[in-house]
């Protein structure tokens, strides 16, 4: 009986020292607000934290985009036993592919019952990259060879891979990743071609697999057929996981929100998706694009027979309306560059008018192009027709050069450094 009592004398005493506990105290002295830096330098980070309630206290230091999510794949961590500390240590930006933005150097503080946080906005310039080639992958049989040019686009072989649906590489991570037909992706280190992860399942048995991938810091993200979009570091670790309602097949992030495309296989049935926030919106018929327009409107465009149909979601309220009815034709895909809008239609180039779903047309070429990129040092805007890799100046919107491969071309990326 005294046993029992000792124990609800010392459960009370707990209960009443965290219902009295203050969060950590943090006072950031160096950077100060606004510090400019360049990516890859290192920041002198001193502050004091002071807690009255407790001697263990769990510090990390790390920096954040504008919205709050994990700008770089470092972080500080310590763990103190005085209730009283002055930090003061060199913090290494190693995000060698910062853009110019703000951001902000954070600073967390927890003593076992109770957490708190300070933030100073700094920000960091970005170090210019250069373009060093393209790496494609060109049809052959059964295979698809992977060729590398130099940046006069002279293309030679360096692999192959047997069996392979798409592949692409991502130059801020170094990575290549090859899509298997069997659902499998394999994470490949580049230039060294070293295997750092397989990663299976990612076909949804019975189905068509379609596969999309994007880039946003620090990670690369993968649709996964099976219901989620997988985000993927620098080593070829899963780190993150989107769950999505149905097959997602395209995938956006701007305006910090994710949306997505997805369908249930064979029911020609398309959603669109806000997954964060639990949002789904059905349309009969199948949706093949997405793209950020302007207050969180996005263009959604649908192909049905020969028909394009032109869409207006407005994700805050879930909403779909109609933007243009009266285009004909095989759409093949779209850029935002510059608030601009383009939709390349046929072998045509249009620009949307983003009230109206009007289009007007910029520029008309010789073939119908697929895969279209836009290539940011040279301002070129790219894509493929069969063999022939396409080159069109994005002021002019003239066609400045093609580049011819052995076979079909499968897929492509621009590498930089």
């Amino acid at each position: 009986m005294r046993i029992i009592l000792v124990l609800l004398i010392s459960f009370l005493l707990s209960c009443k020292k965290q219902s009295i506990n203050n969060p950590p105290e943090i006072n950031i002295l160096l950077p100060h607000e606004l510090s400019n830096y360049v990516a890859l330098d290192t920041i002198f980070v001193s502050l004091h934290i002071r807690d009255n309630d407790s001697k263990n206290i769990n510090v990390s230091i790390f920096v954040e985009n504008k919205d709050f999510t994990p700008a770089l794949n470092n972080s500080l961590l310590f763990t103190f036993n005085k209730n009283e500390i002055q930090i003061d240590i060199p913090f290494a930006l190693t995000d060698r592919y910062a853009t110019s933005d703000e951001y902000y150097l954070t600073v967390t503080a927890y003593d076992g019952y109770s957490k708190s946080q300070a933030r100073k906005k700094i920000y960091i310039n970005a170090i210019p990259i250069k373009f060093k080639g393209i790496l494609a992958g060109v049809k052959n049989n059964s295979f698809v060879d992977i060729y590398v040019s130099d940046t006069n686009y002279i293309f030679q072989k360096i692999y192959s891979f047997n069996n392979l649906l798409t592949g692409f590489y991502e130059y801020r991570n170094s990575l290549f990743i090859g899509i298997h037909v069997n659902g499998t992706a394999y994470i490949y280190k580049y230039p060294e071609w070293l295997l750092l992860k397989e990663i299976t399942g990612l076909k949804n048995i019975g189905s068509p697999f379609k596969i999309n991938w994007l880039y946003h810091k620090p990670y690369i993200y993968l649709t996964n057929a099976n219901g989620s979009i997988i985000g993927i570091d620098k080593d070829g670790e899963v780190r993150k996981c989107i769950t999505t309602n149905f097959s997602p097949y395209k995938i956006n992030y701007s305006n910090s929100e994710w949306t997505v495309l997805s369908e249930i296989y064979p029911h020609h049935l398309s959603y669109i998706e806000v997954p964060l926030q639990q949002k789904i919106y059905l349309k009969q018929g199948y949706l093949v694009d997405i793209a950020y327009m302007d207050n969180n409107k996005w263009l959604v465009v649908e192909q049905k027979n020969n028909q394009i149909i032109l869409h207006e979601y407005k994700s805050l309220f879930n909403i779909l309306n109609l933007l243009n009815q009266n285009i004909y034709g095989i759409y093949c895909g779209s850029l935002v560059l510059n608030n601009q809008i383009l939709l390349f239609i046929n072998n045509h180039i249009f620009e949307l008018n983003k009230t109206y779903g009007t289009l007007t047309p910029l520029y008309q070429y010789s073939n119908i192009i697929s895969q279209i990129k836009y290539e940011k040092i040279n301002n070129f805007i790219t894509g493929i027709n069969n063999n022939t890799l396409y080159f069109f100046n994005n002021n002019s919107l003239n066609h400045n050069l093609s580049v011819n491969l052995p076979d079909s071309i499968v897929f492509y990326d621009f590498i930089y450094e």
